[in-house]
Order: C-alpha cells, then sequence, then structure tokens
C-alpha cells in the first residue's frame, strides 16, 4: 500500500480510509464504462465478479488479518449498519458499503484483490 501511495496510485485520508487516485481511476474506469454501456446485462456480470472477489477477499482476510485489520473491519461494519438503521441516503450507504467491503479486502494482505 505504501508502494502504490508513493507512486500516485492511491491516496491516503487521514480517518478516511485508502482509495483509488482519481486520475489512474478515471484511466482504468472510462473505456470499462463505455464497454458496459453497450451491455444491458452487465450487471450481472459485475455481481459474478463481486462474487467471486468478495470470497477470496473474506478467505484470505479470515486467514491473514491481524487485530488492527480486524478492528478496521468492525469499526467499518458498525458504520455500515449505522448507516442502514438511520436511513442515510443511498450515496452514503454506499460508500459505507465500499468501505466495509475494502476493509475486508485489505486485511487480505493480497495486493491484488
Amino acid at each position: 500500500k505504501q508502494i502504490l501511495t508513493s507512486k500516485g496510485l492511491l491516496v491516503s485520508k487521514q480517518g478516511g480510509g485508502t482509495y483509488v487516485s482519481k486520475a489512474l481511476n478515471a484511466g482504468l474506469t472510462d473505456p470499462l464504462m463505455e464497454l458496459l454501456s453497450q451491455r444491458s446485462d452487465f450487471r450481472y456480470d459485475i455481481l459474478e465478479v463481486r462474487h467471486a472477489l468478495d470470497s477470496e477477499s473474506a478467505y484470505y482476510a479470515a486467514l491473514r488479518a491481524t487485530p488492527a485489520d480486524k478492528e478496521n473491519i468492525q469499526q467499518a461494519f458498525d458504520r455500515m449498519h449505522t448507516v442502514q438503521i438511520d436511513g442515510f441516503d443511498s450515496i452514503v450507504a454506499a460508500r459505507a458499503d465500499a468501505d466495509f467491503h475494502l476493509a475486508i479486502t485489505e486485511a487480505s494482505h493480497n495486493i491484488a484483490l
């Protein structure tokens, strides 16, 4: 993570997590979004990929998570749960969900995931 941050590929925000750089994100997602917009059933493809990656991330996180990773996962879960219970808007809920999944993926300690 530190190497990717130093190369400008990831951006870390104090207390807010780590995110893919907007420049890199745009370079990767623009062609992907164009491709996906050509297929009406692309959502199913995304769900299949997410299912596979989430399962593998969770498996490796269960094997490799440090106590700090486990705390990050718990905090992200608590935020996601609070957002759902308190009825925040869909953008806030989606961000909380993404942060939870990212915490699990980071705990896998697999840079490719």
